[in-house]
């Protein structure tokens, strides 16, 4: 800290200033008693424990996870939340694709409606609810592979889909399509959502972030993308 500290008062570096505010605003967190926000031991998260299905003896983590991200968002410790929806979905093995990964996404997709849906009983200070105000995005890297291999369990595949809700989005809409067979990637019009396999697009993680960025009105490239957005989502 004396080191900081030091380099702080001899130089004008905007980093170091830029660290410093974040390192106060930490503070400022922790005096301000935020971390009774994510007690769950705490009485007073008694009906949003209920709400979320924590301790319910079926729901895990997620359930827990879930709470938090509404906490941090409804009570302005952050703006931008990350939580792991579901775990334990490397299925590589029978055992785990035919009797666990189907009720591990179920509990995720059931974090992911129970925040969506408090977000949505929740008013905003400025008008309409927080869920007007969020975006929710659920994506992974990748999926499971839709051939079983040897050990009937299925391995990783390149392919995936992702889903967006909240936020003025467009409900109900679907964007692109895999293939009938092996689900292959097909190429979308961007301004349509519709396949065109001459001169559409395969839809990355890149133009999802782009196309967030744009109904923010951030139409430059600050994320370094190098894609356009998705014009059937503005």
């Amino acid at each position: 800290y004396q080191y900081f500290e030091r380099e702080r008062l001899r130089s004008n570096s905007a980093r170091l200033g830029t660290m410093y505010s974040n390192r106060e605003t930490a503070q400022l967190l922790l005096e301000g008693g935020t971390a009774s926000l994510f007690d769950l031991n705490s009485s007073s998260l008694s009906d949003l424990k209920q709400h979320f299905g924590v301790d319910n003896g079926v729901n895990g983590s997620e359930a827990e996870m879930a709470l938090m991200a509404y906490q941090a968002i409804t009570n302005g410790v952050s703006r931008c939340v990350t939580y792991k929806a579901a775990k334990g979905l490397d299925s590589h093995g029978g055992d785990d694709w035919k009797t666990k990964h189907g009720p591990r996404l179920q509990n995720g997709f059931n974090s992911v409606a129970s925040l969506a849906n408090l977000l949505e009983d929740t008013p905003h200070s400025s008008g309409g609810t927080y869920l007007d105000r969020t975006t929710i995005w659920c994506m992974s890297e990748f999926q499971r592979n839709p051939v079983m291999n040897s050990n009937f369990g299925r391995d990783h595949y390149i392919t995936n889909s992702a889903l967006v809700l909240g936020g003025g989005l467009p409900g109900g809409t679907v964007i692109g399509a895999t293939s009938d067979q092996k689900m292959k990637s097909q190429k979308v019009d961007l301004a349509t959502g519709g396949i065109d396999s001459e001169n559409g697009t395969y839809i990355s993680h890149e133009h999802i972030a782009r196309t967030l960025l744009y109904r923010l009105g951030i139409e430059d490239d600050i994320g370094d993308y190098r894609e356009p957005p998705i014009s059937a989502l503005l």
